[in-house]
């Protein structure tokens, strides 16, 4: 396919491989002509990944590893995804996307956390606070040397919050907030429909194509097409932030409660 992207994850551990396992059938199914890459310092073999590549046997941390991984990757244009994220639908016009643009993320659905962590103010310095964090679960990317170069920064970034006496709160994620700001990135930024963050409230509208929380494929499904009965503006959100369940809420329909379990 002309112009198709890779899609990528990095992972180490048996459950968090095995989260990548679930991930990449979802991709699998609705996508199946884009190459799927796995990142892992671990002996793993599994027929979905088109490719596993041994990396990073030496680094513990797994943010170090995430970044490092995406760092590292030797694709044109890819998708990065963590493992807890599900597709429920073709995502394919990405590769638009990247044709414009260098790289591709949604907001974090906190959009910076000092507004509810004070002290982690001084993670974000020099940076107007218009400019909000990134979510780094699913990151669209064409590689060049000023991608590489972001990437680096990144990498340098996050180093260095680790290292501080209190590391900020959303780790990998501000230290990408610096990085994205700092470089001159065309940025394009994906709505929630690409990102949807079960976690926190969202409002949606259209075909929610990408799932982000952890769940057996059975449980996202369900969840998936309660969220798709309608395709107007909707909120999708927690009936309690602290609670297994969730409520979906629609102009139309009222509210629909789906079986515990989805963190």
């Amino acid at each position: 396919m002309q112009n198709a992207f890779a899609i990528l994850y990095v992972a180490s551990g048996p459950r968090y491989i095995e989260e990548a396992v679930r991930s990449a059938r979802s991709c699998r199914a609705r996508m199946p002509q884009h190459k799927i890459v796995l990142l892992t310092p671990d002996d793993a073999s599994n027929p979905i990944f088109d490719e596993i590549i041994r990396f990073g046997s030496d680094i513990g941390d797994p943010f170090l590893l995430k970044i490092a991984g995406i760092a590292a990757a030797d694709l044109d244009r890819f998708v990065f995804l963590d493992t807890d994220t599900y597709l429920l639908d073709d995502i394919s016009e990405l590769a638009a996307l990247l044709e414009r643009f260098d790289i591709a993320a949604a907001h974090a659905p906190i959009r910076l956390q000092s507004n509810i962590w004070p002290e982690t103010r001084g993670f974000l310095e020099e940076i107007p606070v218009c400019f909000p964090e990134f979510n780094t679960g699913v990151i669209g990317m064409r590689n060049s040397p000023q991608l590489r170069a972001m990437l680096n920064d990144w990498k340098a970034g996050y180093e260095a919050h680790m290292r501080s006496a209190r590391p900020p709160r959303t780790q990998d994620q501000a230290s990408f907030r610096s990085a994205i700001y700092r470089s001159n990135l065309r940025i394009a930024t994906l709505p929630p429909e690409y990102n949807c963050r079960l976690l926190y409230p969202a409002s949606v509208c259209g075909t929610v194509k990408l799932l982000h929380a952890h769940g057996d494929d059975a449980l996202l499904d369900q969840i998936g097409q309660v969220i798709n009965r309608r395709r107007g503006f909707r909120i999708v959100a927690r009936e309690e932030f602290l609670t297994n369940s969730v409520v979906i809420r629609d102009q139309n329909s009222g509210a629909s409660r789906l079986p515990k379990g989805q963190r």
